[in-house]
């Protein structure tokens, strides 16, 4: 039996509420495209395309915008770049679906990235509790904010992050909020209410 693009969608959106607002769409390609095989990605690069065609996959499901802003909207010059031409010729040339898949992860109970990150981390056994837009996790030793980000390091294979405050300060009670969910708005009360020891996010101001 043929799978179908959106015989995919629909399992990968079914135990999700639908959203009136939402980016997740079919970017390139078609939804009635038979698959034969799937590539998954958070951001859509050139080096990913050329990869997942490499790979004989025809389905790239993201998690970001593969044409350089959130809302995937075209903006002044966009269509005439010829870096935007060079994307758009590679996928067209290997016949490939893209799938943005942002907003339906985040409806997830628990939040698909998230638990990801967590699970990256190695904190599994040690959550305490999944808020919509977070992980409260409980240290069974308490570590110094700079053992901490060794361990981040190391788990996510990145070779630097940034961090504010001691690198000595001895940590037990951690949030960890994935993406732009560091901004103060939500870091701030997370932090107070939660009577957090050290917040992990990825990206904010």
């Amino acid at each position: 039996m043929s799978i179908t693009v959106q015989d995919v969608i629909n399992r990968l959106t079914g135990s999700t509420e639908p959203h009136a607002s939402t980016v997740d769409r079919v970017v390139a390609g078609s939804e009635a495209a038979v698959v034969h095989g799937i590539a998954v990605t958070f951001a859509a690069s050139h080096s990913v395309i050329q990869r997942t065609l490499q790979a004989g996959a025809n389905l790239l499901i993201t998690h970001e915008g593969v044409f350089y802003s959130h809302h995937e909207a075209e903006y002044e010059g966009m269509t005439e770049s010829p870096v935007y031409q060079d994307k758009l010729r590679l996928i067209q040339s290997g016949k490939l679906t893209i799938y943005r898949f942002h907003d339906a992860p985040h409806r997830y109970v628990p939040d698909m990235i998230t638990q990801g990150l967590v699970r990256a981390l190695g904190y599994e056994d040690d959550v305490v509790k999944f808020l919509p837009t977070a992980a409260i996790v409980t240290l069974p030793e308490a570590m110094n904010v700079q053992d901490i980000a060794e361990n981040v390091k190391k788990k996510l294979g990145i070779p630097y992050l940034r961090y504010t405050g001691n690198e000595s300060s001895v940590c037990s009670r951690i949030g960890i909020a994935v993406g732009y969910r560091g901004g103060g708005s939500h870091a701030i009360p997370l932090c107070l209410n939660e009577q957090l020891d050290l917040l992990i996010t990825g990206e904010g101001p």
